[in-house]
């Protein structure tokens, strides 16, 4: 067998006594192991290799700045000069121009310039309230479908958006822009205007009136209670009946009538927890019994409860996929059994529980549950032991199990490596809710 193998690895030498020989299925799993800056000093070896170095860019089709290395940083403009091609999404969160010390108009002009294939443009931190770089975003935006812009920019862009084919627009907190913002944005598939100072419910209004075929929507206002906010709604359930995904975050009266949009399928409501009284709960309440009644949404998000939801009509909603449950009391054993109901769930989201062994019975009755998150801060070494035991005994899919990163102090190597044992039915995910990272224990760490 030594005398075979030998052979074997003599005749592999005899044709690979140059690196590049290698074919260029080989090459290209050789490059994906490359840093973008170690490719970018690769070029120029031989046409051969830069031609297999263009085609491993390809990868990097979504490029986020913030995520990026300080040394890219600084070379930007030679990143987006050499990937541009390649990139289709760009976010520009994070970025300083102290990094480039460059205006903003020109960094524009070279997005416009080498990002020739650009799709999708998130923009927080580029001016563009200025004539020279709204020139440039003028021409940048004609090839975008999914635009997304946070308090940056003003009603001075308006005119950016002639003759544009944006499918997705989405502003979020910004203090300048208006309803004139969007006079010339329509026939949007997705739609997003989220604390904008100056958009009240009837300019909201107005800018829908050119984006009625919109499938998703997300409003929310600072003030629930303004004047219009009713109307809004009517405007809504009346006009819109081609949404799928609607997002409210301003609850105020009369919430019910959403649940007679025709094709809704994945609804997120609620208020921040300073703005939560019983009355919003009510009208949650008053909701959940009309989507009942149709029994057609798979995705519900509730956040800021006072009290208790009705779980009565909650668990009648059996097309639910996923759940997200964020404040109120404490779910009571009865609570916890009546979601037990719900036979399609695959992802379940609570903010907490009055007895561990609730979840415990729970998942066990939830044959598609595949991501379970909770609040609690008493989950404990010994009720994961008890997950996994269950999970042992069951065919099902594997868990995620999202807790609090209390539970991190907690851990002995005996548990670490019971985990590591059954990485193929759990993984457990562990968070600080004062820190935006979390700490994933998977397979890979372990």
């Amino acid at each position: 067998m030594d005398t075979i193998n030998t052979a074997k690895r003599a005749k592999i030498s005899e044709k690979c006594e140059n690196i590049m020989d290698l074919n260029d299925d080989c090459w290209l799993c050789i490059l994906r192991f490359f840093e973008i800056l170690e490719l970018m000093e690769l070029r120029g070896i031989c046409c051969r290799l830069d031609h297999l170095i263009l085609q491993s860019c390809k990868s990097f089709g979504t490029l986020i700045f913030k995520d990026l290395p300080e040394t890219l940083k600084a070379k930007f403009m030679e990143v987006l000069q050499f990937l541009g091609p390649a990139v289709k999404s760009l976010s520009m969160r994070g970025f300083d121009e102290s990094y480039l010390n460059v205006e903003p108009s020109v960094i524009l002009e070279w997005i416009d310039t080498h990002c020739i294939n650009l799709e999708t443009f998130f923009n927080s931190s580029i001016d563009l309230r200025e004539s020279t770089a709204i020139q440039r975003f003028s021409s940048l935006v004609k090839r975008l479908k999914s635009l997304t812009l946070s308090n940056m920019c003003d009603d001075s862009l308006s005119n950016c958006f002639v003759d544009t084919s944006l499918d997705k627009l989405e502003v979020i907190d910004n203090e300048n822009v208006t309803e004139n913002f969007f006079k010339h944005v329509s026939n949007l598939k997705s739609l997003k205007i989220f604390l904008c100072d100056k958009i009240s419910p009837n300019s909201c209004i107005e800018v829908l009136r050119n984006n009625l075929k919109v499938q998703t929507l997300s409003v929310c206002f600072y003030d629930p209670t303004i004047e219009g906010n009713d109307t809004l709604l009517s405007f809504i359930t009346s006009n819109l009946h081609e949404i799928e995904d609607l997002e409210f975050g301003s609850l105020y009266k009369n919430t019910y009538r959403l649940a007679e949009l025709p094709k809704l399928r994945k609804m997120a409501i609620g208020q921040t927890k300073s703005e939560v009284t019983v009355e919003i709960t009510q009208e949650i309440n008053s909701l959940i019994e009309k989507l009942s009644q149709k029994n057609i949404i798979e995705d519900l998000s509730i956040n800021g409860i006072e009290g208790h939801l009705n779980m009565d009509f909650l668990c009648q909603l059996t097309n639910l996929k996923k759940l997200f449950l964020n404040g109120g009391e404490a779910l009571t054993d009865a609570e916890m059994k009546k979601l037990q109901k719900l036979p399609n769930l695959e992802s379940l989201t609570l903010w907490e529980v009055e007895n561990l062994s609730s979840i415990l019975t729970l998942i066990k009755n939830s044959q598609k549950l595949q991501h379970f998150e909770i609040e609690c801060n008493n989950i404990n070494v010994e009720f994961v032991d008890q997950l996994i035991q269950l999970l042992i005994h069951e065919e099902r899919p594997k868990l995620t199990f999202v807790v609090p990163f209390i539970f991190i102090g907690q851990q002995s190597e005996r548990h670490n490596q019971l985990l590591v044992d059954n990485k193929n039915i759990i993984n457990l995910v562990t968070y600080s809710s004062d820190i935006d990272d979390q700490y994933s224990i998977n397979e890979e760490e372990l």
